[in-house]
C-alpha cells in the first residue's frame, strides 16, 4: 500500500515504501502520479519541488517532468541531465486505486544502479 486516497491530492505527499523515496500527487484530471523523490541533476528531493498541469517540477535548477518522467524544460540552459526521472507511474498498471486505497509497483532499481556511470 502507498497511501490512502484521501493522503494524496495536488498537494505533493513525500513517503518511504520499500526503502525508496516517492513522491505521489494527483494532477490536474485527479490521477494519481507518483515519482522517485530524486531530481536526477543533482539529486535534489521532489518533494521541495511543484506540481505542474501534469508532471513535477524540481525544486533546486527548475527541471520540469511530465507524467512519464520525460524532460520537459531546462530553464537554466546548461546543466545537462545524466539521465531521464524515472517516473513510477509511466504505464497504467503501476499504480492502482480501489476504493480507499492507492498502491504502486515500485521498479527494481538494483539493477539500473550498477550500470549507471
Amino acid at each position: 500500500m502507498a497511501a490512502w486516497s484521501s493522503q494524496i491530492g495536488a498537494e505533493i505527499f513525500a513517503r518511504r515504501l520499500l526503502d525508496q523515496p516517492v513522491v505521489l500527487f494527483r494532477n490536474e484530471d485527479g490521477e494519481v502520479l507518483a515519482f522517485e523523490d530524486k531530481c536526477p541533476h543533482r539529486f535534489a528531493p521532489l518533494r521541495f519541488g511543484k506540481r505542474t498541469s501534469d508532471g513535477i517540477e524540481c525544486g533546486y535548477h527548475g527541471l520540469r517532468f511530465d507524467r512519464r518522467g520525460v524532460l520537459l524544460g531546462n530553464d537554466v540552459g546548461s546543466v545537462r541531465v545524466r539521465r531521464q526521472l524515472e517516473a513510477l507511474i509511466a504505464q497504467e498498471q503501476s499504480v492502482r486505486q480501489t476504493r480507499e486505497l492507492i498502491d504502486a509497483d515500485l521498479p527494481d532499481n538494483s539493477a539500473r544502479e550498477r550500470s549507471t556511470p
